[in-house]
This record gives C-alpha cells, sequence and structure tokens, in this order.
C-alpha cells in the first residue's frame, strides 16, 4: 500500500507537445559507459596485473560496459595505462552463473576474463575505453547489435508486373 503523503502523476508524453519531432522507430545501438575510475592495484584482475608487470607509473582504469537498447550490463571493463610508454592493455570481466548453493539455493557466480590485449594510448581514458570496446565488439566478445538485427519476413515477396510490349 502507497503512504497517503505520496502523490503520483501519470503523464502521457504525447498529450505534451516539445516542439520537436519524436521518432517512435528509433531504436540506440552500440553500447555506453559511465567515466572510467582510477582503480587501486589490489582491486585489479591478476592477469591484467600480471600483464603489466614490471612497467613503472601505469594506472588502472574501470567502468563497465551496457548495451545501449537493452539496458542491459554485459560487463566490466579494466584498463592498465602507461602514459609514458603509450600504451594500454585491456580485460573484459564477466560473472556466469554456474550453479546454485545446495543448502539455500543461493547462486554461484564465476568470474571470467578475456586474455589482455594490448593497444596504443593517445592520451585519453574515454578514447582508449573506445579503442578497446571497438576490439571486443570486432571480436565477438558482446553482442553489440546482435539484438537490434531485423527479423526476416516469412511472407514470400510480390513478383511484380512488367506490361509486355
Amino acid at each position: 500500500m502507497r503512504p497517503a503523503n505520496l502523490k503520483t502523476k501519470e503523464v502521457n508524453m504525447r498529450e505534451h507537445p516539445i516542439g520537436e519531432v519524436v521518432d517512435d522507430d528509433f531504436v540506440p545501438r552500440g553500447v555506453m559507459w559511465p567515466p572510467a575510475k582510477e582503480i587501486n592495484v589490489s582491486e585489479v584482475h591478476p592477469s591484467l596485473s600480471k600483464t603489466v608487470a614490471g612497467s613503472r607509473g601505469v594506472k588502472f582504469f574501470a567502468t563497465y560496459i551496457l548495451h545501449t537498447a537493452l539496458a542491459h550490463q554485459l560487463g566490466h571493463i579494466q584498463l592498465a595505462i602507461d602514459g609514458t610508454a603509450g600504451e594500454a592493455c585491456g580485460i573484459f570481466l564477466t560473472e556466469r552463473l554456474t550453479g546454485a548453493a545446495p543448502v539455500k539455493g543461493d547462486p554461484i557466480f564465476a568470474d571470467e576474463a578475456t586474455e589482455p590485449f594490448k593497444f596504443l594510448y593517445f592520451g585519453d581514458v574515454e578514447e582508449a575505453i573506445w579503442t578497446y570496446s571497438e576490439h571486443l565488439e570486432k571480436s565477438g566478445l558482446y553482442p553489440v547489435d546482435a539484438a537490434m538485427k531485423p527479423e526476416r519476413s516469412t511472407r514470400p515477396a510480390r513478383r511484380r508486373r512488367t506490361a509486355r510490349s
């Protein structure tokens, strides 16, 4: 039951002209992420810290990736950035459901990480995330637009009649 002092109002946006054309068929594509946050080396996945071991001045960053159209979190990205050497290295982390605890039935998750991927770094963390995100998409490691592909029609195509001369 809702408290008496809480008021809600249902609003139909179509009733309020905003001076802009609304495209009902618009479906956002791709992925998005919030700004990356610098993290401590203790929070970094072991495979990433092992890959950049021995490098000096490395900073670590993390963010998560959302599928834009589905508003579904695909996983986390961790980056190791060596600004002096102009190199970055990234991994993609996901959680997979492996089973349930025998007594209470709580879900059991296993962390999975991709192989570290090294690439050039040009001084911008957001650009590095973009570059790594493109690598993941090209590698097929997350389905960026798979859900957005139009379904094929099962209706047979119509034949065009042509005038005979």
